[in-house]
């Protein structure tokens, strides 16, 4: 829509459009301003988190919320108490 917008400006009105080029070189220059950090934080964000996936998991003993109740391991312990 846009797009559309600024082809139709630039078609009837040029003058008025050359005279907004300023805006969309400013909206340009701010994206690229926040590109490089917002690479630099996911890739740094997703090794950190490598990191605390693996110290969860020995943890935990491989569930996030510690022990599952519904695992088979979980099943074997409960079964092994309570027969006689």
């Amino acid at each position: 829509m846009a797009i559309l917008l600024g082809v139709l400006l630039g078609h009837f009105y040029p003058t008025i459009a050359v005279r907004m080029e300023i805006v969309g070189k400013t909206f340009v220059d701010i994206i690229k301003l926040f590109i490089g950090p917002i690479i630099f934080l996911t890739i740094a964000i997703g090794i950190g988190a490598i990191g605390d996936r693996a110290e969860v998991r020995c943890q935990s003993q491989g569930s996030a919320f510690g022990a599952d109740p519904f695992s088979s391991s979980s099943k074997r312990r409960t079964m092994a108490a309570a027969s006689p």
